[in-house]
């Protein structure tokens, strides 16, 4: 095809391009202004198991691995390609307030008080906000590249899996 034909062919696919574009328009697109696809493990509590809940998906299972984001069982196992890993502490609002913010261990150290500290997995912020250690991996999965990235956050007694998995990628 000649550069013309090319120049045709663009052209009249998408008349709405200006060629002087300088295709700007998404920059204050970032992870505070798009939803977050999550994978996470059914458990038997899990709403989506509930027939009554409106979350319910058929065929769901316990033990399934879930996206959040798309509303899909995978089932027992996924085939990953982990592209980041994170360790750092959530940071949650009390009375399940929801979501706060996320610190490198370091950094939550430094703000989690003195008192909280004494306790085994109690560290707080002077807020009252609770600090909880996660893995954090973001992911592609292998069979469904096109769903693009997702975050696994493994925290509390999946920490063992997640040192386990970290082994296995070394």
């Amino acid at each position: 095809m000649s550069d013309a034909q090319t120049k045709a062919t663009i052209d009249n696919a998408m008349p709405f391009v200006d060629q002087k574009d300088t295709l700007e328009g998404f920059e204050q697109i970032n992870t505070g202004t798009m939803a977050i696809p999550f994978i996470r493990v059914l458990q038997k509590l899990s709403p989506q198991l509930n027939r009554n809940k409106p979350e319910f998906v058929d065929g769901a299972q316990e033990g399934d691995w879930y996206n959040t984001l798309l509303k899909r069982a995978y089932g027992p196992s996924i085939d990953a390609v982990v592209l980041k890993f994170e360790h750092v502490a959530i940071e949650w609002r009390p009375d399940r307030g929801g979501f706060a913010g996320y610190h490198s261990m370091e950094n939550a150290e430094r703000i989690a008080t003195a008192e909280s500290k004494r306790v085994f997995g109690g560290w707080k912020t002077p807020e009252g906000n609770s600090l909880q250690e996660a893995y954090v991996y973001m992911v592609l999965l292998a069979d469904a590249p096109h769903e693009g990235l997702a975050v696994v956050s493994l925290s509390s007694s999946a920490i063992k899996t997640a040192r386990e998995w970290n082994r296995l990628m070394m």
